[in-house]
């Protein structure tokens, strides 16, 4: 080679980690704006007929969405413990973040609830307590979820029972606004309307904050904001002389702003009374004492007394 000549052998290594946490929590707020074009619509007489084509797919989309923003914030913080990312767990111990990791490899497919159980029990080193209103809440929103994903139809009618929502759901939140004075069954005409949409976002962020605050960890859908940069929501390092790439802060007071507004649309004044009306969860008593343990199924067990069952093979 000639002496006048360089040779390069330097590369750029670039690894790139994805979140949805905050995507979905974008994706339920869009949805229930749509769902209230429409009810707005109706109101004003722009909308022909009482069941608008795109407004149920709004609202169940809706509700899809918010149990997946739940799902994924406690995924991501347990998947992170076990890669060994610790940007979610500064504070927390190695050991602790050892367990965090091993709990993902036994529960990482219990139930949704059963994994933010394990998260605390891990973190705060006592159970969660399952009486707060929070708790009960979300509960119902995954409840909600499962019956529109696994539905089963059924026969309705005033001789006839009725359906179970009603009695779980109707003081939860207003009707469909484009079902009043219709006769239809509760469920699912009068109960999936944008009230129903965002009351199940509003109950899954509540309890996702709640947690997080909890634990002390500051998570993914409260560091970006979900219209940031193109990689909003990832975090990316590169190998090069500029440095890791940064990522665009959540808007705190913007976040708050349209979180309030959903939390105060569609819900009754008389709903939950044990609820502050600052939209705060209680604080969790520091102790619990069950007299036995609650099991959630096959997948795995939460003993109320702090201890947790011996390693099982989820199927």
């Amino acid at each position: 080679m000639p002496a006048d000549q360089v040779k390069l052998t330097d590369s750029l290594s670039i690894a790139m980690r994805s979140y949805l946490s905050n995507h979905h929590l974008a994706a339920a707020r869009y949805l229930i704006r749509q769902a209230q074009q429409i009810e707005e619509n109706f109101k004003k007489g722009k909308v022909p007929h009482r069941i608008p084509e795109g407004h149920r797919a709004y609202v169940t989309s809706a509700v899809f969405a918010s149990t997946a923003f739940l799902e994924c914030a406690i995924n991501e913080l347990l998947k992170d413990a076990a890669d060994g990312y610790r940007s979610y767990l500064p504070r927390t111990g190695a050991a602790t973040v050892r367990q965090l990791g091993e709990g993902w490899r036994i529960w990482g497919r219990a139930p949704i609830l059963e994994k933010y159980a394990v998260a605390w029990l891990f973190i705060k080193k006592r159970p969660m307590d399952k009486n707060v209103a929070g708790y009960s809440r979300v509960n119902l929103v995954l409840q909600l979820r499962n019956a529109l994903m696994h539905f089963q139809p059924e026969t309705l009618g005033n001789n006839l029972p009725r359906h179970r929502f009603e009695t779980m759901l109707r003081h939860e939140f207003a009707p469909n606004p484009l079902m009043v004075g219709m006769g239809n069954p509760y469920f699912p005409d009068h109960c999936l309307g944008s009230p129903c949409a965002a009351w199940a976002l509003a109950s899954c962020k509540e309890f996702a904050d709640h947690f997080f605050k909890g634990v002390r960890v500051r998570a993914n859908y409260r560091r970006f904001s979900p219209r940031g940069p193109p990689f909003a929501g990832r975090r990316c390092t590169a190998t090069a002389s500029s440095g890791p790439r940064k990522q665009a802060p959540c808007d705190e007071a913007r976040e708050s702003r349209i979180y309030n507004s959903l939390t105060q649309t569609g819900r009754s004044e008389k709903v939950n009374p044990d609820l502050p009306r600052d939209g705060k969860l209680p604080a969790v008593p520091r102790s619990i004492a069950p007299s036995r343990p609650e099991f959630h199924g096959r997948q795995g067990a939460v003993w109320s007394s702090g201890r947790l069952p011996a390693r099982q093979t989820l199927g």
